[in-house]
């Protein structure tokens, strides 16, 4: 989460506390694809919206 959206460890904490939570908004395909792909191998549920 922090490598990806540049949020404190705090910010992230906080945003993982109150799930489901868009993470990324207005990014381009292929980054919010590979975005899922780590969150997922993280053991997390995800998706991405078109």
């Amino acid at each position: 989460m922090r490598r990806r959206t540049g949020l404190s460890l705090w910010h992230g904490k906080l945003l993982t506390g109150r799930l489901p939570a868009t993470v990324l908004k207005d990014v381009p395909a292929d980054l919010a694809e590979t975005v899922v792909s780590e969150l997922r191998a993280a053991g997390a549920r995800a998706e991405a919206r078109h």
